[in-house]
């Protein structure tokens, strides 16, 4: 069990990931970019037996995003595991120096689109992450269902994460990525 867990984009899509995290953290950080979102995923949370920290916060503007997570680690302490799930990929490097002065392992699940697979485009993402964080990528793919392809749907995407968790690959691919033709 993670004792401090901090979630990054995860009051959508990954609701049900993060719900079933904070169930298994003794404090649980919720970082969306609209009060509405979290406030709406905390009280999904008003039962479970977690000290919750919710930060909403603009991650278009980096250097107050960083700041203020540095101020949140420096009070509640630095989090075991980190998932998120941010629409810019490269962000994972400044995000990960966040962690390396502790003298525990943190482990960062990074959430991808597929289009990191794309076969005309390099994934140099992990080359970014610091020393001494555990980083692993989850990709998420697609399915194909009756000769139709189709996007993941959110309890997908939440199963999909907890599993790739529980599985502790460095890269964990929900669905699938391939024929990349036939990506919807």
């Amino acid at each position: 069990m993670h004792k401090n867990i901090l979630v990054i984009g995860g009051t959508g899509m990954l609701s049900d990931a993060s719900y079933e995290l904070a169930q298994q953290s003794d404090v649980f950080t919720s970082v969306a970019r609209t009060k509405e979102s979290l406030n709406r995923f905390n009280q999904r949370l008003v039962n479970v037996n977690t000290e919750h920290h919710t930060l909403s916060l603009n991650w278009d503007d980096k250097e107050s995003f960083i700041s203020t997570l540095r101020q949140h680690i420096n009070v509640i302490g630095v989090p075991d595991m980190v998932v998120t799930w941010l629409h810019r990929s490269a962000f994972i490097g400044e995000l990960s120096r966040l962690f390396v002065q502790t003298e525990r392992e943190v482990i960062i699940y990074q959430v991808l689109g597929s289009s990191v697979t794309n076969p005309g485009k390099a994934n140099d993402i992990a080359d970014t992450v610091a020393d001494g964080i555990n980083y692993h990528q989850i990709v998420l793919g697609f399915t194909v269902e009756s000769g139709q392809s189709r996007w993941l749907r959110n309890e997908e995407i939440s199963a999909g994460v907890i599993a790739a968790i529980k599985r502790n690959q460095q890269t964990y691919i929900v669905g699938q990525l391939e024929p990349w033709s036939l990506r919807p």
